[in-house]
Formats: C-alpha cells, structure tokens, sequence
C-alpha cells in the first residue's frame, strides 16, 4: 500500500515537473540569448565608434594640418625656414600623439569585448594578436618624438596606417563572431 501511495504522488507530481520544467529551460535558453544579444550590441557599438573616430581623426589631422600651414604662413615673415620646420614638426608630433593614446585605448576596448564574445579559439587568438599590436602601435605613436631619426617615422607612419586598418577588420571580425553565437 505504501507502495501505491508513492507512486500516486509521484503521478500527481509529474504533470507539475513536466509543466515546470519546459518554462524554467525556456526562460534559461532566453536569458542566455538576450546576454549573446547585448554583448553583439555591444560589438557592433563599439565597431560603428572605431569607424567614427578613424574618420573623425582623418577629418581633424586635415584641419589641424590646414589651422597650422595658416598659423605659419602668418609667422612666415618673423620666423626663420628652421622655426617654421620646428613649428611644423612639433604641431604634427601632437597630432601623432594623439591618435596614438586613442589607438591605444581602441586596442583595450577590442580587447575587452573579445572576452565577451563566444567564438573558435584561433579566431580568439587572431583577435587577442591584433589587439596587442594596435596597443603596442599606438603607444609607439603616443610617444612618438619628432626630434627622434626621420628614418624612423617613415616606417612609424606606414605602420599606423597598416595598424588602423588591422583594428577595423578586427573590429568586423569580432562583429561577425558575435552575430554567428545568436
């Protein structure tokens, strides 16, 4: 008789575990999606403000480049070819300096968001591999000197340029990989 009691209460309990159960993995399977969702939300951000600001940093290195060819044409008759090329090297030195302390802080947010998203663990590497660099390269340009060997800014320059477009395909990358885990 104990028997059939257990058993009718585990008939009576089963129903109510096979309504419960379906709606608790449902709403876990949910709230998983919803933090994939967000955090490719946030890549997407984040690649749409990278964009913005390579544009915006074009934009200003023109305007900067223009604002001082002005302040100098001004000055042109008080000052000496060697002042004028001073002036000239220390308004692009800020320039260079600039993009690099926002290369560097680009390179920490892709970082950042890489360990958000869910992804192959050589596309990780890649990732991880081209955030380092743009770190290591944006440091280099925030301190960039320009009294320092011209030889060197030649290269320091091709490899900013390089470096810009390796965190925007990065950046698209990430974006994808975010897409493929919804």
């Amino acid at each position: 008789m104990n028997l059939f009691k257990k058993g009718g209460r585990v008939r009576r309990l089963l129903p109510l575990a096979l309504v419960v159960l379906p709606w608790f993995l449902k709403d876990h399977l949910a709230t998983l999606l919803e933090e994939q969702s967000r955090e490719a939300q946030q890549v997407l951000l984040e690649q749409g403000n990278q964009e913005q600001r390579e544009q915006q940093g074009r934009e200003i290195r023109g305007l900067n480049l223009k604002l001082a060819e002005i302040a100098l044409r001004q000055k042109a008759g008080e000052l000496s070819p060697r002042a004028i090329r001073q002036e000239e090297a220390e308004t692009m030195a800020d320039i260079i300096q600039a993009e690099g302390r926002a290369m560097t802080h680009s390179g920490k947010s892709l970082q950042k968001l890489i360990a958000k998203v869910d992804m192959k663990a050589e596309q990780r590497t890649g990732l991880e591999e081209s955030a380092r660099v743009v770190q290591e390269v944006g440091a280099a340009l925030a301190a960039f000197d320009p009294k320092a060997a011209p030889e060197g800014h030649e290269a320091l320059m091709a490899q900013w340029e390089t470096t810009e477009a390796r965190l925007s395909k990065a950046f698209e990358d990430l974006a994808e990989a975010g897409d493929v885990g919804e």
